[in-house]
């Protein structure tokens, strides 16, 4: 008998399903009562996150029962941590909290907004100026004041504001290096509030040192005048304000016992040279000169001097170009200048010339000119001749002895014209216009001007033909030429005559022929220069184009015939025009399936051939020779 196995089974028992909680609550400011909108707030455990709206209101839902924790951030007010609430299944906690906000605060900063306690202006001569912010990095506004007591701060851009919460506010500080003392300088900035106080260290240094000079050789001695040269190697700190020369009788001199000072504008430079005049000095004394330069620090010398004896000087003289040369009437202008009177000054000044290098007023020609000190002096020579070559000196004769310039030449050949020949133009079948142009017109005067031509390269007037032109001068002139022969290259040269000769412009080519058609001797045929027309579809379109045109006022204008053709294939380039194609003919062919056809030549490369009826093909006019 079978078992029966019987199984009893039981329903667990539901738990009941918990409600969740949540957390509501306002933040607001513990000193107004004031909702503190857009604070961050965070609940702990979870790690959930949510800010505060505009009437401080903030919210966690969906809560299990248990123990929570929030904090609250703001900038401007103390954090609060870890406020701890309950929350109970299916209810709404309480959450409300209270802000502190956090007092202004007062620093001061750089332009990165670090903390800085000292201001520096090291020892560089040109800085003056340093600047720093005051800063409020509190959360509410502050009042600010700044004192300084320093003779050698002269500018504060700011002394005293208030700044809003986060606001900066920047200060320049000025100081005057002239009222620095030689070495560090240090002195105290204090600015206060109403919420604490800074204090700000100013330093500066000052390096005094005398400038460096070396005294040159002098220069340009006269019996009563001398130039003093000095330089400066270092100008010192701070940079000298005065510079010049003392001299004396004895040696070493300075400012103290000096005959006169000589100041130079103190213009600064490392390694600038400068110079200075000493006057009414004593002939034949023995002076002694030092470079001298002052700056805050003291007086410096250079360590060397120079000495130099005052004697009589020469005058200073230059010439310059001979002007106003008219070869013709043997006249000219000579040119000097007086660049220094010399000492004593001058008693005489004037010219010396020769056909010999050299000149000199011992043994030369010579021409005084009368008048006195520096300046640019002439004097207008005659009596001088064609084909000589003159040597020229300025002079100034002092107590010393004479002077002379520089030797100028005045050369008394004279010059031919320059001439240029210019391209011929409106030219035809039998007359053309020369054209020229007279560069200079030389020494003489032009007595004939006009063209020469021919049929050799090189023209001229004793075996061209010749063609003059009337005006006088130099630019441009033009003579019409006719009765020429047509297709004959002609040269034709521009000249111009004077007593010395004749000169001529590069020789220039041409070929009389009609702008509109050339002329073919050999075939005995003109040619027209362009195409009748396009290229046209019928040999008859093209036919009675030529014959009805009416160029270079002709009207007997027709087709070549093919063998005309030929001859024009080979003459294309000197007529010039024709495309790489083909060009009609008038040479009947025959028939052509059952069409008239006519032979062509092919442009691109000659070869003679009879197209269809309906081929587009160019057309040249010709015309038979009389």
């Amino acid at each position: 008998m079978a078992a029966t196995l019987l199984c009893g089974c039981t329903k667990k028992e539901t738990e009941p399903e918990e409600l969740p909680g949540s957390i509501y609550g306002v933040i607001t400011d513990k000193a107004t009562g004031e909702p503190v909108q857009s604070a961050g707030v965070q609940l702990s455990p979870s790690g959930t996150k949510t800010v505060t709206g505009s009437e401080g209101q903030y919210e966690f839902t969906g809560l299990k029962a248990g123990a929570y924790s929030i904090s609250v951030t703001k900038t401007g007010y103390t954090d609060l941590a870890d406020y701890k609430i309950t929350v109970a299944a299916g209810k709404t906690a309480k959450g409300d909290v209270q802000l502190e906000k956090l007092p202004p605060s007062l620093r001061v900063v750089n332009d990165s907004k670090q903390n800085i306690d000292m201001l520096d202006f090291g020892d560089a001569a040109g800085d003056v100026t340093r600047s720093f912010s005051i800063f409020n990095d509190g959360p509410i506004s502050l009042e600010w004041q700044l004192t300084e007591t320093s003779e050698w701060i002269t500018g504060v851009s700011k002394a005293e504001g208030a700044l809003s919460a986060g606001a900066t506010q920047a200060v320049i500080i000025t100081i005057d290096r002239d009222r620095l003392a030689s070495g560090e300088n240090t002195t105290t900035i204090h600015v206060t509030s109403n919420n604490g106080s800074k204090q700000l260290t100013v330093k500066a240094t000052e390096n005094r040192k005398l400038p460096v000079l070396i005294t040159l050789d002098a220069t340009d001695i006269t019996a009563s005048t001398a130039v003093f040269h000095g330089i400066a190697t270092d100008v010192g700190v701070p940079a000298y304000t005065e510079r010049g020369f003392v001299y004396s009788a004895s040696s070493m001199p300075t400012v103290e016992n000096t005959i006169a000072k000589l100041t130079v504008a103190a213009i600064v430079a490392d390694s600038i040279e400068y110079t200075a005049i000493a006057t009414g000095l004593d002939l034949e004394r023995t002076y002694y000169v030092r470079a001298y330069a002052i700056n805050k620090a003291g007086t410096a010398y250079s360590t060397n001097e120079v000495s130099f004896t005052t004697e009589m000087a020469l005058p200073k003289v230059t010439t310059q170009d001979v002007t106003n040369k008219i070869i013709a009437t043997g006249v000219a202008t000579f040119n000097g200048t007086i660049e220094n009177e010399g000492d004593p000054a001058y008693s005489e000044r004037g010219f010396v010339y020769d056909a010999v290098r050299n000149p000199t007023v011992d043994d030369n020609i010579k021409k005084p000119v009368s008048g006195k000190g520096k300046g640019i002096f002439s004097s207008n020579l005659t009596g001088l001749v064609e084909g000589n070559i003159y040597y020229v000196r300025a002079y100034a004769t002092n107590d010393k002895g004479t002077a002379y310039g520089e030797e100028v030449i005045c050369d008394f050949n004279a010059k031919m014209p320059v001439v240029t020949t210019l391209a011929v133009s409106d030219i035809d079948v039998a007359s053309a216009r020369f054209n020229g142009r007279i560069e200079s017109m030389g020494d003489l005067a032009c007595i004939e001007r006009g063209f020469v031509y021919g049929t050799m390269p090189i023209p001229t007037i004793e075996d061209g033909a010749k063609k003059t032109a009337s005006g006088t001068g130099t630019g441009e002139f033009s003579a019409n030429i006719s009765e020429l022969t047509t297709g004959v290259t002609y040269y034709v040269c521009a000249y111009a005559t004077n007593s010395k000769g004749t000169a001529y412009g590069v020789p220039v080519s041409f070929k009389p022929e009609s702008p509109y058609y050339a002329v073919l001797p050999s075939a005995g045929i003109m040619v027209q220069k362009q195409d009748i027309a396009e290229p046209v579809i019928v040999w008859e379109s093209a036919n009675t184009l030529c014959e009805n045109s009416t160029v270079g006022g002709y009207t007997d204008w027709r087709l070549p015939t093919i063998d005309e053709l030929t001859i024009i294939y080979g003459e294309r380039n000197s007529i010039g025009g024709f495309k790489n194609n083909w060009y009609w003919s008038a040479t009947y062919l025959g028939l052509y399936y059952g069409t008239a056809a006519y032979y062509y030549i092919n442009f691109s490369n000659g070869s003679r051939d009879a197209p269809s009826y309906r081929t587009m093909n160019y057309a040249r006019a010709v015309r038979s020779l009389p």
